[in-house]
């Protein structure tokens, strides 16, 4: 169980993984079923959350100032300024 601890990312898969190996679980198929539909969720998760905090950020940087896209990147993906920032954690009080 330590392994989803490490990095936090598909906690899920790796926790599920870890459960059916240490303890020989034999699931159902309705088990099956909901396993996957968990599983399909996390991916969909983690598509976005490399997407949005960890691929795209790294556009905005200066080091791609001389491209035509760089100033909409810049501007939505710019890591605590972008608008894709403020958009996620809601208007400031």
């Amino acid at each position: 169980m330590f392994v989803p601890r490490i990095c936090g990312i598909c906690s899920v898969s790796q926790s599920v993984a870890a459960l059916r190996d240490t303890m020989g679980l034999v699931v159902p198929r309705n088990g099956e079923r909901a396993t996957k539909l968990l599983l399909a969720c996390e991916i969909v998760a983690d598509h976005l959350t490399h997407f949005y905090l960890f691929f795209m950020p790294d556009f905005a940087r200066d080091g791609c100032g001389d491209r035509s896209w760089h100033g909409g990147v810049r501007a939505r993906f710019k890591a605590f300024e972008g608008s894709a920032c403020s958009a996620a954690s809601g208007p400031t009080p």
